[in-house]
């Protein structure tokens, strides 16, 4: 009897895992629940020693860690000319990266430390993360920040994974107060390319549109020649804040996709 029941219980153990292998989807974010409409995050913060990147960094497992525990769906990827390109603003690299991992957004960046002092052996390092996060549709490094952290030891080596580590955290920490922020679960970033528009006309429209309903914050991010980029916070889709847009204001529609909307002026304000 003893072994009947022993055998029932290792059969349901396999089916469980089955089950988890079947659901797992390759993604490091799926052992989590996924915030709702949360950006994907490919997260790539490699060491960096004497010019040169070397995956997997202490800094990195820890923003990895964090990110997932909080619900945001992670995934990372191998360091490569492409990694170096995005890092550097190149826009192809950029896409590339987006098109390949299928990411909302790149986390990259690089861990580096120091050491500081050796006070009779005991040996002190200065751990710095340095981050940008890049949204591939507005060609943007949207955030760019730079945190450090201590480790102390009679090993160099463990005192220099104990800074990389403790700056990860701070690094995590400030990621996990304003990525909620900026890419809540009810708001979504839609960048509004316009034509034939000068820049005060780009202004009023700027300000007519925080007025709308629906719409939590609106930025002008780029102006040249008779062209300007709005980022618009909003809890609309990019297809109802098209219509929105063309009844309250006098935009014409160009052409619309997710994310994105491309218009121009009509008339004068």
């Amino acid at each position: 009897m003893r072994v009947f029941r022993w055998i029932c219980a290792l059969l349901a153990a396999c089916l469980a895992c089955s089950a988890a292998v079947l659901a797992y989807d390759g993604s490091v974010g799926a052992g989590g629940i996924k915030q709702q409409n949360s950006p994907t995050l490919l997260v790539m913060v490699p060491t960096l020693d004497l010019g040169q990147f070397f995956p997997n960094s202490n800094a990195e497992k820890v923003i990895i860690d964090r990110l997932v525990q909080d619900g945001f769906a992670v995934t990372t990827g191998e360091i490569t000319h492409l990694f170096d390109g995005a890092l550097r603003g190149d826009k192809t690299a950029i896409a590339a990266l987006q098109e390949e991992y299928d990411a909302d957004l790149l986390v990259i960046g690089s861990a580096s430390s120091t050491m500081l002092a050796d006070t009779m052996g005991l040996l002190s390092y200065q751990g710095t993360v340095d981050l940008k996060v890049i949204n591939p549709v507005l060609e943007q490094i949207v955030i760019n920040h730079q945190v450090h952290g201590v480790g102390v030891d009679i090993v160099a080596s463990i005192a220099s994974d104990k800074a990389t580590t403790t700056a990860g955290e701070e690094m995590a920490d400030f990621l996990l107060k304003t990525l909620p922020e900026r890419y809540s679960s009810r708001h979504a970033l839609i960048l509004l390319e316009v034509i034939n528009i000068d820049f005060p006309y780009l202004q009023f429209i700027a300000e007519r549109l925080q007025e709308m309903g629906g719409i939590r914050d609106v930025a002008i991010v780029e102006f040249s020649w008779d062209a300007g980029r709005l980022e618009i916070l909003t809890e609309l889709t990019a297809f109802q804040l098209a219509g929105e847009i063309t009844y309250e204001l006098p935009l014409e529609l160009l052409n619309a996709e997710e994310g994105r909307l491309f218009m121009q002026a009509a008339g004068s304000y």
